[in-house]
C-alpha cells in the first residue's frame, strides 16, 4: 500500500512539474522573441543613424557626396550659362526684366539639373541615358516658356497654319528657346562630363 500511495504521490507531483514547465516555457520564448525583436530594432536604428541602410549602393562618406553635389551644382550653373548666354543675347527681348528673370531661372535650373545628372548617370556608360537627363530638362524648359499666339483659340485649341494647335510664330518662337535650352543643358552635361574624367568631380557611385 505505502508504495502505491507513493506511485500515487510521485505521478502527482511528476504532472504539476510538467504544468508548471508548460506554461513557464511559452513566457521564455516570448521573452526571447520580444529581446531579439529588440535587437533586431536597435540594429535597423543604428543602420538608419549612420546612413548605411539610406542608399542602394556602398556611400562611404555621405558629407563628402553632399560636397561633390554642390560642386556638380555649381558647375552646371556657370556651365550652362555661358554657353547659353551668345544665344540669349540674340533674342528680341535682351536686357528686358523678363529677360533677365528668365534666365535666372535658367541658372538655377540649370543647379537642379547638373545635381540630377550627377545622381542619375553616375557610372553608367550608356549615352543614351547622359543624353536622356540632359534633354528632359532643355524639353521642359521649351513647353514651360513656350506661350500661344494671341490669335489661338480654346477647346480645342487652334492657333492656325501649319499644325492647328501651332502656328508659324509659336514654331519659331519654340525653335528659338529650345535652341537656348538645349545648349545651355548641353553645355552643363559636357562640362561635368569632362570634370568627371579628369578626376575633378567624383561620380556618384553605382555600386
Amino acid at each position: 500500500m505505502a508504495t502505491i500511495a507513493f506511485a500515487l504521490m510521485f505521478w502527482s507531483a511528476q504532472g504539476s512539474l510538467t504544468t508548471r514547465m508548460a506554461q513557464i516555457q511559452p513566457l521564455r520564448v516570448r521573452s526571447f522573441s520580444s529581446r531579439s525583436k529588440d535587437a533586431q530594432l536597435k540594429v535597423s536604428a543604428e543602420e538608419d543613424s549612420t546612413g548605411r541602410t539610406k542608399w542602394s549602393v556602398d556611400v562611404q562618406n555621405e558629407n563628402a557626396e553632399r560636397l561633390e553635389s554642390v560642386k556638380a551644382a555649381i558647375v552646371g550653373a556657370v556651365a550652362g550659362s555661358l554657353v547659353a548666354a551668345p544665344i540669349a543675347l540674340l533674342s528680341p527681348n535682351r536686357l528686358t526684366p523678363q529677360w533677365e528673370f528668365d534666365h535666372d531661372a535658367l541658372a538655377a535650373t540649370l543647379a537642379l539639373g547638373a545635381l540630377v545628372y550627377r545622381y542619375a548617370v553616375r557610372e553608367d556608360p550608356n549615352p543614351m541615358l547622359k543624353q536622356g537627363a540632359a534633354g528632359a530638362f532643355a524639353i521642359t524648359r521649351t513647353l514651360a516658356l513656350l506661350q500661344v499666339s494671341e490669335d489661338c483659340t480654346s477647346l480645342p485649341l487652334t492657333c492656325g497654319a501649319p499644325l492647328g494647335f501651332a502656328n508659324w510664330d509659336m514654331i519659331l518662337k519654340g525653335s528659338f528657346i529650345a535652341l537656348e535650352s538645349f545648349a545651355a543643358f548641353g553645355g552643363m552635361a559636357v562640362a561635368l562630363e569632362f570634370l568627371f574624367e579628369k578626376d575633378l568631380l567624383r561620380r556618384f557611385p553605382s555600386k
